[in-house]
């Protein structure tokens, strides 16, 4: 059992290496260059503290507009 965990996590993490290279005739090749992309973004939001001895959950999400380099949202 344990060697097939390892044999199977070995291989999820050597494709992982290769997931951006068949990208790379895009132009997106630095952070200053323009991606001229539109569109939104939506992301859930989940976070944990422990304030004052207590644990507490926060649950949201967050939303904002991707115009080329210019992103706006909250």
């Amino acid at each position: 059992m344990k060697k097939s965990l390892c044999i199977a996590l070995f291989a999820f993490f050597c494709t992982q290496i290769f997931a951006q290279s068949w990208r790379e005739s895009t132009s997106d090749q630095t952070l200053a260059s323009s991606t001229g992309r539109k569109g939104f973004f939506i992301a859930p939001i989940v976070e944990y503290s422990d304030l004052s001895n207590q644990w507490n959950t926060s649950v949201g999400g967050g939303l904002a507009f991707v115009a080329g380099d210019f992103v706006i949202g909250g």
